[in-house]
């Protein structure tokens, strides 16, 4: 374990105790079940976020407790850490003054540029008329063929059967269709908010028929049922909402989030624009 290690943030949902049940490992992440939840330490690299703690010099192979007190994260329960308030990261985006009709018109380049971007394996298909590769498996076929049916279901305004048509399907730690459920309750807070619209019913009934047996991908429902934003998506959203400016870089950070998992949540983010409500 390096004594080099430095706190940058502490999201703002991280609750105080100790937690030694480890989720899962990566070369940059450590994920601890929390409750049906997950709490994560990260390097800065992945960013902070309302469930993450964010340290420089982060060892994942050798840390295996994390206790976090009012003034201090303490690691195997020697190694301590001081923080102050100003490291709390604050999830949540501040909506004052916003254009809702200059939204609509940052949120219609976004989708120019995920219609022309091209990402295998990603449900950014279903923001145009393009057809799926011909090389395919029959089983991803099929799959495209329920991802194409479950979101005809959003634009008829069958929420819930949508959110499960989504739910579970596709790879990974985090699968497409439930990436695409995240990004689909964040652009349906946003319309909430900058339009004024009473979408509560329809964004309850997605999160509720989401929900499943992962803990990481639950957590991520929670956060954009929320509206509590990790960095990355919350520098995208402030562009969205102010003059657009960083618009392409800030997307660009999303867009490279996972192998398909930032292309799948900004496929529901641009989608919730598509319904008609």
């Amino acid at each position: 374990m390096s004594n080099e290690m430095k706190i940058i943030s502490i999201g703002d949902r991280f609750e105080q105790g100790r937690h030694e049940s480890v989720h899962s490992r990566f070369e940059k992440v450590i994920n601890f079940v929390k409750g049906a939840q997950i709490v994560s330490i990260v390097s800065p690299e992945i960013g902070a976020g309302p469930f993450r703690i964010v340290m420089e010099g982060l060892d994942t192979e050798a840390s295996d407790v994390i206790e976090l007190t009012q003034q201090k994260i303490i690691i195997n329960d020697a190694m301590q850490y001081s923080y102050s308030d100003e490291q709390i990261y604050k999830s949540e985006l501040k909506m004052d003054g916003i254009d809702p009709e200059k939204i609509q018109e940052n949120i219609l380049q976004i989708k120019r540029t995920l219609v022309a971007t091209k990402k295998d394996e990603s449900l950014l298909f279903l923001l145009s008329d393009e057809q799926k590769s011909s090389s395919e498996s029959a089983f991803d076929k099929e799959l495209g063929s329920q991802f194409r049916y479950a979101y005809r279901q959003l634009m008829s305004h069958e929420f819930e059967q949508a959110a499960l048509g989504f739910k579970g399907r596709g790879y990974g730690l985090t699968p497409s269709g439930d990436d695409f459920n995240v990004g689909l309750l964040m652009g349906l807070q946003l319309r909430s908010q900058a339009e004024k619209k009473e979408l509560s019913k329809i964004r309850s009934d997605i999160y509720h028929n989401s929900l499943g047996k992962n803990p990481l991908v639950n957590t991520f429902l929670l956060q954009a049922y929320h509206g509590w934003y990790d960095a990355k998506w919350k520098d995208l959203l402030t562009a969205i909402c102010g003059s657009g400016r960083h618009l392409q870089s800030a997307l660009e950070q999303v867009l490279a989030q996972g192998e398909t998992s930032g292309a799948d949540t900004l496929a529901g983010f641009v989608t919730a624009y598509e319904i008609l409500l």
